[in-house]
């Protein structure tokens, strides 16, 4: 896959392995002075129009994902470089929309994208919404084997992040004392 900048300048590379062993899905070209996967976002030179007018994005983990919720109707999908959004690409995405939609799978990645988004939520002062797909599920396997009805259902249960995580935080404390 072609990496390009939010000019449609062609950055880098990406290839996702066919190895389901392999722990990294995706191979990224190495960073350069014009390449850096935490600066990049995947579509984002073809998503910042519609974000503009949508006033919202969709962000999910990879390639796959962004060209199934585009096909699906989300013109305004992109793609983070690497398992965890950044403030360098929260702060590219500003530019364009007001809302964030972080679409992520329900595994344990997902769960890891989560917390780490929290952090980079309260440095860019940007809080996200958060859309949970079923365990072992990504945009691109959920709307293939669901349909795009089914995810729009399950992204009208979007919740903002910070909510999100008080009541997480509440519910992991209220187990803990039964």
């Amino acid at each position: 896959f072609p990496i390009q900048s939010a000019t449609g300048a062609c950055v880098g590379f990406s290839g996702r392995t066919m190895d389901p062993n392999d722990k990294a899905k995706y191979k990224n070209s190495p960073e350069t002075p014009i390449f850096s996967k935490r600066r990049e976002l995947f579509n984002l030179h073809r998503a910042k129009d519609v974000m503009r007018d949508e006033k919202d994005c969709y962000i999910v983990e990879g390639y796959f994902d962004v060209m199934r919720m585009v096909g699906a109707g989300y013109p305004q999908t992109v793609a983070i470089m690497g398992t965890a959004l950044t403030r360098e690409q929260v702060n590219q995405l500003k530019r364009y929309c007001e809302e964030f939609n972080l679409v992520l799978g329900g595994d344990e990645a997902g769960g890891k994208a989560m917390k780490d988004s929290r952090t980079i939520a309260i440095d860019t002062n940007k809080y996200p919404n958060v859309i949970f797909l079923p365990e072992g599920q990504d945009p691109d396997s959920y709307i293939a084997e669901n349909g795009k009805d089914a995810f729009d259902k399950v992204a009208q249960s979007k919740q903002d992040l910070l909510l999100y995580t008080v009541l997480s935080e509440r519910k992991a404390a209220t187990d803990d004392n039964k």
